[in-house]
């Protein structure tokens, strides 16, 4: 009988030191597990960016959860940066091959329009790739939103405003779009 009590006293104790965070931070990996089952990307992103938020040391497991949400929303410049956190905590080679195909597939691109008629993005050789196709879909949402996007865009050619360029995957793009240049451009 005494040992039982020692053993749950035992328990009791080392359930309260942990901290608030360090139980909110487990509370939100739940979160994260659960709705990945359900490819809830959304929320899965937005339960990561309040693990963030605590400021506590995040393990590679959650910042490959995270990298599947970021890249499950088209994010993939928030996917790669997290693939890349995961790495520098465990290497595996599953993980690098990730890191890899990012790298190859890929391309930095920032595209800046300055008026609403300039916002429409479209990739000349769509991919029948559903991952890349949401990553295009998640410039064009930032474009029509924000007017701006900067990001990874999938490697292949597009037309920005009637700018057409291609994205490689070793060449930073940046192109903005203004209404005198769209008018020069489609002799308006």
């Amino acid at each position: 009988m005494r040992l039982v009590w020692m053993i749950g006293l035992l328990f009791t104790t080392s359930v309260e030191a942990k901290t608030a965070e360090e139980a909110e931070y487990d509370r939100l990996v739940s979160e994260m597990t659960q709705l990945s089952k359900s490819q809830t990307w959304s929320a899965v992103n937005k339960r990561f960016l309040e693990m963030e938020k605590l400021g506590l040391e995040i393990a590679a497991a959650e910042w490959l959860l995270a990298a599947q949400a970021a890249q499950g929303v088209g994010d993939m410049y928030s996917a790669k940066e997290r693939v890349t956190a995961a790495l520098l905590l465990k290497e595996k080679k599953s993980t690098r091959k990730w890191y890899n195909q990012l790298n190859t597939e890929y391309g930095q691109v920032t595209l800046i329009a300055k008026s609403k008629g300039n916002r429409t993005l479209t990739r000349v050789d769509m991919s029948m790739d559903p991952i890349q196709g949401q990553a295009v879909t998640y410039a064009q949402d930032l474009l029509s939103k924000k007017g701006e996007f900067k990001g990874l865009l999938p490697v292949g050619d597009y037309d920005f405003g009637g700018q057409k360029f291609s994205v490689k995957a070793d060449m930073d793009i940046h192109l903005e779009i203004s209404p005198k240049l769209r008018r020069k451009l489609t002799g308006e």
